[in-house]
């Protein structure tokens, strides 16, 4: 028989983001990203891609776009994937473009 959830496909977003919030306050304190202020050019423009060592399963894409929606103007974050989506092996994803100076 098959395994069914009885969550519902997405998180409220009020929860999500009060989530993220807490974790990057955490992370970031009053001062921000201070290795990136200290390290980049204020005009500087990082991407990034994600890449898996093993086929896996996409989840948490919510979160994922809420911590990019809360860090700021100047981050893009578009997923080329759903959750639940398959990802095999040694596949790459472009997941963001951003200013990094946070």
């Amino acid at each position: 028989m098959p395994v069914t959830s009885r969550l519902p496909a997405h998180l409220p977003r009020l929860l999500v983001e009060r989530a993220v919030a807490a974790a990057l306050e955490e992370d970031l304190g009053l001062a921000g990203d201070l290795t990136s202020r200290a390290t980049l050019a204020p005009d500087a423009v990082a991407t990034a891609s994600l890449s898996a060592r093993e086929a896996g399963v996409i989840a948490g894409l919510d979160l994922a776009a809420a911590a990019f929606r809360l860090v700021g103007d100047g981050v893009t974050f578009t997923p080329a994937l759903a959750d639940g989506d398959q990802w095999p092996p040694e596949a790459r994803w472009r997941a963001l473009v951003a200013r990094p100076g946070w």
